[in-house]
């Protein structure tokens, strides 16, 4: 009885000095809690961040950078729609045609990784909302950012074509004959997509369905690092070889949107 007895205060003794030890150890090996109102906190941000307008430009970094990119991209893509469709056998605006459809893909191809070296280092450069929304279903990017990142990539793509617009209003009337008429899809086609007349709703959005699926493949394999991926800053390259790809195999009947930021 008496060595039961001992064995019981020897376990009881061990037991209750357990966690005196444990939470000793616990405290000496405790980092130090993060404080965001200690006085290293606020100077360390104040250095980044000195006053107000500093503090809105790093919350607005990313959208300015989804907006930049998505309006080269824009920019390019219906500059060189102008440029093509209003040269072509037209004396009133140029003495010959200046480009082709090669001109065309070359272009939207440029467009997509200049957009992409704009904006890659800062939000990711998805300058697309289908991009943005795949990122977030299967790559884990944050859905608060989706709103912002979509509002900012079709205002991006609005102001796009409005300085393309701009820079080609004088041509674009000369073309028409007459100010004020743009007509349905022969110069608005430059700025918007239209199917073929013999496509029928279905056909649309299954080629439409098809090219996106094809650059969101791209786009998830580049950006793979478990895959034989290019290195970041060449990952521009691959959008480029296939936007123009997409563009050359696909580009006739729906005109390859692919954006909705493109074709809003």
């Amino acid at each position: 009885m008496d060595s039961d007895h001992d064995h019981t205060d020897i376990e009881t003794k061990t037991n209750t000095s357990l966690p005196k030890s444990a939470h000793a150890l616990e405290g000496a090996l405790a980092l130090p809690q993060f404080n965001p109102e200690s006085t290293v906190v606020r100077n360390v941000e104040y250095q980044y961040h000195p006053n107000t307008w500093s503090r809105i430009r790093w919350t607005l970094r990313e959208p300015a950078a989804e907006f930049l990119g998505t309006m080269i991209l824009v920019f390019f893509g219906t500059a060189v729609n102008c440029q093509v469709t209003l040269s072509s056998n037209n004396p009133p605006v140029a003495s010959g045609p200046f480009g082709n459809y090669t001109s065309v893909a070359l272009a939207w191809g440029a467009g997509l990784a200049l957009g992409a070296w704009i904006a890659g280092g800062i939000s990711g450069g998805h300058i697309n909302p289908a991009v943005t929304l795949a990122l977030a279903v299967y790559r884990r990017f944050p859905f608060k950012k989706v709103p912002i990142y979509v509002f900012a990539q079709i205002l991006g793509g609005f102001v796009g074509s409005l300085l393309a617009y701009a820079n080609y209003w004088r041509a674009i009337e000369l073309y028409e004959g007459q100010p004020g008429v743009n007509p349905v899809p022969d110069t608005a086609g430059m700025f918007a997509t239209f199917p073929l007349p013999y496509l029928p709703a279905a056909s649309c959005f299954f080629s439409e369905f098809l090219g996106t699926a094809i650059l969101l493949l791209v786009v998830f394999a580049v950006t793979d690092k478990r895959n034989a991926s290019p290195s970041p800053g060449t990952v521009p390259l691959a959008l480029f070889f296939t936007l123009m790809g997409i563009t050359a195999c696909m580009g006739m009947q729906t005109s390859f949107a692919l954006n909705p930021a493109r074709d809003l």
